[in-house]
């Protein structure tokens, strides 16, 4: 069992590792550079997917100015697609997924003003056969957490590795 204090322990299972998957979202679909996600399995295999919504710039064939969308929501469609694989192996994805058991995923998103285009980090660890949790961090905060800067390090660069230098964390 890990944990940090003030926040709950969370239990990993380490025999059922393939049950696992830590997610990690940067950026937002309605800008112009979109949602980056990069999703590892248990079985250490990383998925980096981008998220864009329709119309916006890079999203598809049209590429153009992005348009300012309404803050209410926009009316285009986001799209998902895979841009690239990264096979961590299964002790580094153990590594990183009993390191993110030790995230303050009872911490509340903090209130202090952002850097204006300051990227926020939603992470999620689920369980297939357990609980979802979810935990939202400013980008810079996380690089500086001793547990969540160097899962941040691994996955910017087997996000890099993944894509050839395409997407970003």
């Amino acid at each position: 069992m890990f944990h940090r204090k003030g926040s709950p322990a969370i239990e990993v299972d380490t025999d059922r590792l393939a049950d696992y998957r830590l997610i990690a979202d940067v950026g937002n679909p309605f800008d112009a550079d979109g949602l980056t996600r990069a999703d590892l399995s248990g079985s250490g295999e990383l998925v980096v997917e981008e998220h864009r919504a329709q119309g916006v710039a890079g999203a598809g064939p049209e590429q153009g100015p992005a348009p300012r969308l309404p803050k209410g929501g926009p009316d285009g469609e986001v799209v998902a697609r895979v841009v690239g694989r990264y096979d961590f192996g299964i002790e580094s994805a153990k590594e990183m997924i009993v390191r993110a058991a030790s995230f303050p995923w009872s911490q509340r998103f903090p209130t202090r003003p952002g850097i204006p285009s300051e990227p926020i980090l939603q992470w999620v660890l689920r369980d297939e056969r357990g609980p979802e949790l979810s935990l939202t961090v400013w980008l810079r905060d996380a690089e500086k957490d001793e547990a969540m800067g160097t899962v941040v390090t691994l996955f910017r660069h087997a996000v890099d590795r993944a894509t050839q230098g395409e997407a970003f964390l």
